[in-house]
């Protein structure tokens, strides 16, 4: 017991309930069609282990309403602050079709981090950062039943009652942890000699070793890429990146000032983006002001664009997956910008001109 959880009763309930009702051809067909059976059986329960009140909704909130008419299936929270959010799928669905919704989940309600599952498997997500696609944002991935439970139980228990909040933070010391014994257990089995020149024992226990040493490559092959070379920082690959172009004023054809700040670009395509990630990483732009009208059609929204066959550009940025008419000719792109920046003017304080277009 660790933090008021057990972590063997955690691992039996996986390896010898969850997977076997998976595996089960009439229980798996069950969970392939159904998203509530999949939440009641093989969700709720990790939670109740992990130290979850799953009765009490001051901690976990099912179907809770979003400000756009979406329904949340999982909110966990603590002190009184929304701190996880879950979203499940049947088994029969593929998780990384669903990024988008989980992004828009966590962005509108403020939350972190959160995790799509099917039941089997969980995506771990992380909902703000700048300048990556909804994929740079998933911190691990999990099966439950296909790897090993040295993986996934010190992973699962970073979203347990005690332990919740920093999800990078936690999922970094915990691999760092198991690599650092794996290392431990490799260096003790290599220079450790048996004790004993009776030449019987002495086979047996250089074959126990020998066992030892084909178990913990085979755990090596089974852990993340990311710890088996013990890098500086795991998770470095969705680092901020900065989309100020300033200091570039060279190199880039077209240019617009907002709020003091100069956003550049070699296609108007491109700027429209950079000014949109601007605009969103600034708050001057929410989901609540989506769909952006131009006249009498639509030039951004957060879904397809009906109709509109040509001139659309699909951005990913941050947590919205941007659908922007930005027009095929050379004027109807000056014009959107145009659009663009007298909309944000409206929006900031300081200044918002166009240098060059």
């Amino acid at each position: 017991m660790s933090g008021g959880i057990d972590y063997f009763r955690l691992e039996n309930f996986i390896k010898k309930y969850l997977c076997e009702q998976i595996r089960n051809p009439q229980l798996r067909g069950i969970f392939e069609r159904s998203e509530e059976q999949v939440k009641i059986s093989l969700v709720v329960p990790i939670l109740e282990l992990l130290g979850w009140n799953i009765k009490n909704p001051l901690e976990v909130l099912f179907e809770n309403p979003t400000v756009t008419g979406g329904r949340m299936d999982i909110v966990l929270k603590k002190d009184n602050k929304s701190v996880f959010l879950i979203e499940v799928k049947n088994l029969s669905q593929t998780l990384t079709n669903h990024l988008l919704q989980l992004g828009r989940y966590l962005y509108e309600q403020g939350i972190s981090y959160g995790a799509i599952t099917n039941g089997k498997e969980w995506i771990f997500f992380e909902a703000f950062a700048e300048g990556t696609t909804l994929k740079e944002r998933i911190l691990v991935n999990l099966d439950l039943c296909d790897e090993t439970t040295l993986k996934v139980i010190p992973i699962l228990s970073c979203i347990s009652k005690n332990n919740v909040g920093n999800l990078r933070d936690c999922i970094k010391a915990h691999l760092m942890k198991i690599y650092k014994y794996i290392q431990q257990v490799k260096e003790k089995s290599t220079k450790t000699k048996c004790p004993t020149q009776e030449p019987l024992e002495e086979f047996i226990c250089a074959q126990i070793y020998e066992e030892i040493k084909k178990c913990v490559k085979k755990l090596e092959e089974q852990l993340p890429k990311e710890i088996k070379n013990e890098p500086k920082d795991i998770f470095s690959s969705t680092s901020s990146k900065n989309i100020d172009t300033s200091s570039n004023k060279s190199s880039n054809k077209y240019v617009v000032e907002i709020d003091g700040e100069k956003i550049g670009a070699n296609s108007r395509p491109e700027l429209i983006k950079k000014v949109l990630e601007k605009a969103l990483e600034k708050g001057w732009i929410t989901h609540k002001d989506f769909p952006i009208r131009f006249g009498n059609s639509i030039f951004a929204s957060l879904e397809p664009i009906s109709g509109l066959q040509t001139g659309i550009r699909n951005f990913q940025i941050q947590s919205f997956s941007l659908y922007v008419n930005v027009g095929n000719s050379g004027q109807a792109q000056q014009q959107k910008i145009r659009h663009l920046i007298n909309f944000l003017s409206q929006r900031v304080q300081g200044n918002c001109e166009i240098l060059n277009i």
